[in-house]
């Protein structure tokens, strides 16, 4: 079993702290060990430890000048601390050099943030393209097309999550939406997550009531014409 293994196990059975402490302690000694930084690092981030974890992948970048791996965790980072005029300068250098999907699929998340859908859904679909299987690409490019109102491009992208993982619940409810919004038979993708995930229901219930809406107003403005 290798060092990283290890830790690994400790932070899979709950031992977070300990695993951070022991992964921190061996890396005092084994400077050299790329891998164990890029694991250390994502479980300071996964804690929210930011500063320790910027930190630390400064200290590693000055061992791997410019690892591409590195640069990634770093852009990752400064993503989940909101940080995101640090992090899309990471990621645009590292589409730039490396031509890393999963770089363009980090900006597609930041800038569907940011609510710049156009860019965003550049990012994605390149993303996609990459891999087509790729659960979380097709998550976001689905994310992306709802957000702008096409709800037939959104279906296409949620209906590939589903090939991939029938049961994914995030995906049943979205492709229902997708469903609804087209006046289409829905019903099945609703009751499979409302008897899988009954708080992720009652949580997302909203974006129906709203597609309802939207549908209604829709409806009164034809009758008016």
């Amino acid at each position: 079993m290798t060092k990283t293994n290890q830790f690994q196990q400790l932070w899979d059975k709950g031992e977070r702290e300990e695993a951070v402490k022991q992964l921190a302690a061996y890396l005092q000694h084994n400077e050299h060990d790329l891998p164990a930084y890029l694991q250390l690092s994502t479980y300071l981030t996964a804690l929210k430890d930011f500063p320790q974890a910027e930190e630390l992948l400064q200290r590693a970048l000055s061992v791997f000048p410019n690892d591409a791996s590195l640069r990634y965790n770093l852009g990752t980072l400064y993503y989940v601390a909101q940080d995101y005029t640090k992090a899309i300068p990471i990621f645009q250098e590292l589409v730039q050099n490396e031509q890393m999907a999963d770089a363009q699929y980090m900006l597609g998340e930041i800038y569907f943030r940011q609510k710049q859908y156009q860019l965003a859904l550049a990012f994605a679909l390149t993303a996609q393209q990459a891999d087509p299987t790729a659960i979380d690409a097709n998550q976001l490019c689905g994310a992306i097309w709802m957000s702008m109102g096409n709800f037939a491009e959104a279906a296409q992208y949620y209906r590939n999550v589903l090939d991939q993982a029938p049961e994914n619940v995030q995906a049943n409810f979205q492709y229902g939406l997708t469903q609804f919004a087209q006046r289409q038979p829905a019903e099945k993708y609703f009751n499979f997550v409302q008897k899988q995930a009954p708080d992720y229901f009652k949580q997302q219930k909203q974006q129906l009531t709203d597609i309802e809406r939207f549908l209604d107003a829709t409806k009164d403005d034809h009758q008016d014409e």
